[in-house]
């Protein structure tokens, strides 16, 4: 069989993209969503405090006899610590931090005027329970931000709708 090798494909530096299309990016109206804060990222180098008066990792001739896996392991105890802090990482966060919104298991089944009967709607119109209904033609006329509203008052543009007011 004669397999091929994958291409290697190098990540983009975010940093050059940016600086090479500087007026691009000025002039995209999403420029929010592809800027970051210049200020966000800080790197730190805390210096390694040793707690014992003697060192127990042998001193540098000695380890560099041992295999490279020993001195990487050696070298990660007596390196300094680097930080990398992020400022504004109070106001990020990922997708499944999002406050979850429980579905309702029960759904009301959709009805609607055309499907019901005009008995059963007028019962359902009816009132069900002691108090003042009003019920009566409505006169429903143009808006009353339009400067002919007076010449529309004397013209006949109002619509006539039968209406229950509960």
């Amino acid at each position: 069989t004669d397999q091929t090798k994958p291409t290697f494909v190098e990540p983009i530096d975010f940093e050059s993209y940016i600086l090479k299309n500087k007026t691009l990016i000025q002039n995209d109206p999403q420029r929010e969503l592809l800027l970051y804060p210049p200020d966000d990222v800080s790197h730190v180098v805390l210096p390694r405090k040793f707690r014992t008066v003697h060192p127990n990792i042998p001193h540098s001739a000695e380890a560099k006899e041992c295999c490279l896996f020993v001195r990487e392991c050696l070298k990660s105890y007596t390196s300094n610590w680097t930080l990398i802090h992020y400022k504004y990482s109070a106001y990020s966060g990922s997708y499944l931090e999002l406050p979850k919104i429980l579905k309702s298991d029960e759904l009301k089944d959709e009805v609607y005027e055309v499907d019901t009967d005009a008995d059963q709607l007028d019962e359902e119109m009816s009132p069900k329970h002691d108090g003042v209904t009003k019920q009566g033609y409505l006169m429903k006329g143009p808006e009353v931000g339009n400067d002919r509203m007076f010449v529309n008052i004397g013209s006949k543009s109002f619509k006539r709708r039968y209406c229950y007011l509960r």
